[in-house]
């Protein structure tokens, strides 16, 4: 047996517990479980598994990487018992969107450089969510809960590949003309210098969340390998 019919039968044995344990004759608790309630454990099991790749642990990584996996089906299966979709449709659209984003790979277009196929990811993007443009594009599409330090060094990733740093310049005197407009508190100092901290990890390479965490768990005498590592090409 090969190993992606080892990995399937796995999975599909995977799938069978999760719809027993929300059957009648199953979990109360599973049972009462809604898209919306597991939103908690959803964010802690990805940091879970941060902290265990952060602990070169591959014990750790191979359990974490289980209980994430856990909440995907968990939610497919609350969402395939409302009748609209199933863990067959999750597969299949990241299966299709992934071969869809590298033309390079699976279209016999011209196979570039790293950064050109990032160019193209957001350009595709673009498309795939009906933006009215490809600036419209480069702004949408971030998650909310995305912690703060990630999430701009996130967007000033996409702004750069497209040169359109000055953007996020131009949004801080925009922001800080409505909510400090007295410049009785130095929102926009603080500010400028977040944004200095986000564009210098930028240029060097640098997981600006990771080193913070990196630095918060040596505080606690928590530390791991060094996660001032450069940052990876995130899919979105």
């Amino acid at each position: 047996m090969t190993c992606q019919q080892t990995a399937g039968k796995a999975f599909v044995h995977l799938c069978e517990i999760m719809a027993q344990l929300r059957s009648q004759q199953g979990c109360p608790w599973d049972a009462l479980q809604t898209p919306a309630s597991l939103k908690p454990y959803i964010i802690e099991e990805a940091y879970e598994l941060v902290d265990a790749i952060d602990s070169g642990d591959v014990s750790a990584i191979r359990e974490e990487l289980g209980d994430l996996l856990l909440q995907v089906v968990f939610q497919a299966q609350i969402h395939a018992e409302e009748e609209i979709f199933d863990i067959s449709d999750v597969i299949k659209g990241i299966s299709e969107k992934l071969v869809r984003r590298h033309p390079h790979v699976f279209a016999e277009q011209e196979v570039r450089d790293a950064e050109w196929h990032k160019l193209e990811w957001d350009r595709i993007k673009a498309i795939e969510k009906s933006a009215p443009s490809l600036q419209a594009g480069l702004l949408s599409g971030l998650p909310r809960h995305l912690p703060a330090l990630q999430k701009c060094q996130k967007l000033y990733r996409r702004l750069s590949r497209h040169n359109q740093r000055d953007k996020l310049t131009d949004h801080l005197d925009k922001h800080c003309s409505v909510n400090d407009p007295g410049g009785t508190i130095p929102k926009r100092q603080i500010l400028t210098s977040l944004l200095q901290t986000v564009f210098l990890a930028e240029q060097n390479g640098i997981d600006a969340e990771g080193l913070l965490r990196e630095f918060n768990a040596s505080l606690s005498g928590d530390e791991g390998p060094d996660s001032g590592c450069p940052a990876p090409l995130l899919a979105e």
